[in-house]
């Protein structure tokens, strides 16, 4: 099957754990740089900004990752010297209040909890 994208980027699943891949068209010239299981770096080149960074982001789901995830991010970011973008699902909430999970959401069914 073809989408039409004549690039791509990304890193496989591993085992039960997604994968992370980006596609464009010629029309944008861009480079993968890294790949990993939380995020894909690519390098950027337009008329505008010159050369920057743009970092496809998937954050640990687990609490007692994102530390460790965010001290390795931000290092990652100030090793490239120059803009960056950060875009996808950081897995981050300000408060319980936006968070939304089955063990937390209870589902009423026939004026019944459930």
């Amino acid at each position: 099957m073809s989408l039409g994208f004549k690039q791509s980027f990304g890193m496989n699943c591993q085992g039960s754990r997604g994968g992370l891949w980006v596609a464009w068209d010629d029309s944008y010239d861009m480079v993968g740089v890294e790949a990993s299981d939380r995020w894909l770096i690519l390098e950027v080149l337009d008329n505008v900004m010159g050369k920057w960074f743009l970092f496809l982001v998937y954050g640990p789901p687990v609490l007692k990752d994102r530390a460790p995830f965010w001290l390795k991010l931000e290092q990652k970011i100030r090793s490239c010297g120059g803009p960056v973008v950060l875009a996808g699902d950081f897995n981050q909430v300000r408060n319980l209040a936006e968070k939304w999970s089955p063990l937390h959401c209870r589902i009423r069914v026939g004026g019944r909890s459930g």
